[in-house]
């Protein structure tokens, strides 16, 4: 069963639920959709900016007691999970093959979190530390942590000493924490070596104490979606009193008080009327339905060529477009800021006409912008149904720098064909599989960008029907 017809479903059996009028308890506010600031528009408001921690809470649950969706191990709170393999097709989140992923989730609500981090042998990698709401509060990497250092993590209301030999501290908005770490490799030899090297990044609380548990003290057991039509409001309440939003968002979240959310507050939707909840359940309905909207609307800056070029908020998310923050989420989990790594993804043409695994298409680059990165750049071809790279017998996700044997034009130009057949002769070097009648989208990366690029300038590949 699919997601839009769960909220077809939910929308029909909403319907009557409103219809019942129940009647409103004595000294609360009147909850009727309709009005200029309805109940119904506050809570579509906060259904959009509160998505990411309604994402992180459900992520952070499945990946301490199953098996996390990227390193497909079970994770232990503050302590790394570093995978093993590259992505997979089972693998979503629209995540890229060229490096190993390790996530560390923690929790900074009790004391800091030291990271150390080892020489390095000088290839790319990087740790973004993220808040609960998506938004990137440190990003440490080669380029400012060139030789071995501990770095604090520590919480948004920790006033503690750090001890000498700490290199940097980086206090985060939110007092739960997602934090990945990417490191290139080139071959399947080389991806051995980067297992070995990545022993050499630890982290433990500042006293020192790993308890080595994978169930934390305030672990919240979300409700499947499709089994509760209040599953995320739910869920959002109980994260709500555990990973407060951050207090710069305090102005902006009084307005939500008058639905029983707000700074400080402790919801509770079971303690709602039943007209109460069938305004929460139709918000949160709703605002599913345009989150998913959101994701397969290519959201961005349109360059000539036709990619979206995601801006210099990607990542940060300072300029308060929630939407843009809980799509980011339900496609891709995290985004790196753009001084780190310039996506751009395409989806559709200018006639509006998507991209079809049943139809063949040429992705050229002009030497330049290969050249316009300072570790690595590729291009992946994604499942626009899951955000996952597409199954193919040769198990090629992407073309990349790092490919073998790639076919270079004379001017340096390089050419990618993305189809479901091989098409064959030194094409063949250059194919990127995709799957007969399946819709698709292509999302192009340039890791320590430069130039162009780095200026978001560049019109990205152009790309042709062959």
């Amino acid at each position: 069963m699919t997601d839009q017809f769960l909220q077809f479903d939910r929308r029909t059996l909403l319907a009557g639920m409103l219809a019942t009028g129940a009647t409103i308890g004595h000294g609360q506010a009147s909850w009727a959709k309709g009005g200029a600031r309805s109940d119904y528009d506050l809570a579509r408001e906060l259904y959009r900016y509160a998505f990411p921690l309604i994402f992180f809470g459900r992520y952070r649950h499945n990946s301490l007691t199953g098996l996390d969706v990227i390193t497909r191990q079970q994770m232990v709170v503050n302590q790394w999970s570093h995978a093993s393999r590259t992505v997979t097709p089972e693998s979503t989140g629209a995540p890229q093959t060229d490096t190993l992923y390790s996530i560390l989730l923690g929790d900074l609500s009790q004391e800091p979190l030291l990271l150390t981090i080892p020489q390095m042998d000088g290839r790319y990698w990087s740790i973004q530390c993220c808040d609960f709401f998506g938004s990137t509060f440190a990003m440490i990497n080669r380029r400012n942590t060139p030789a071995a250092a501990r770095v604090a993590l520590v919480g948004p209301n920790w006033r503690g000493r750090i001890p000498n030999g700490v290199d940097a501290v980086h206090r985060s908005p939110t007092p739960l924490i997602f934090t990945a770490m990417r490191t290139h490799f080139v071959s399947e030899a080389d991806r051995e070596v980067v297992r070995t090297l990545r022993t050499g990044f630890s982290a433990a609380p500042l006293s020192g104490q790993i308890t080595g548990q994978s169930k934390a003290a305030n672990l919240v057991a979300p409700s499947p979606r499709g089994d509760d039509p209040l599953a995320d409001f739910k869920l959002l309440a109980a994260m709500w009193a555990a990973c407060p939003p951050p207090s710069a968002d305090r102005a902006y979240l009084r307005q939500f008080r008058k639905i029983g959310f707000g700074p400080g507050a402790k919801p509770d939707i079971g303690a709602l009327s039943v007209a109460q909840k069938a305004v929460f359940a139709q918000a949160e309905a709703d605002g599913f339905a345009e989150v998913v909207a959101a994701t397969k609307q290519a959201p961005g800056q349109l360059t000539r060529n036709g990619w979206a070029m995601f801006g210099s908020d990607l990542g940060l998310y300072r300029n308060r477009d929630y939407l843009f923050r809980a799509m980011v989420a339900q496609q891709g989990i995290i985004a790196t800021p753009v001084t780190e790594n310039v996506y751009m993804s395409f989806q559709k043409f200018s006639d509006g006409s998507r991209l079809n695994g049943s139809d063949r298409f040429e992705i050229v680059f002009d030497a330049a912008a290969l050249a316009d990165v300072g570790a690595f750049w590729s291009i992946h071809a994604y499942r626009l149904a899951t955000f996952s790279v597409i199954p193919n017998a040769l198990e090629r996700y992407s073309i990349s720098s790092r490919t073998q044997n790639l076919k270079f034009g004379a001017d340096g130009s390089l050419t990618v064909y993305a189809q479901s057949s091989d098409p064959g002769g030194e094409r063949s070097n250059n194919w990127l599989p995709t799957k007969a009648g399946e819709e698709l989208m292509l999302m192009t990366r340039a890791y320590e960008p430069k130039g162009k690029i780095a200026d978001l300038t560049w019109p990205g590949p152009m790309v042709r029907r062959g």
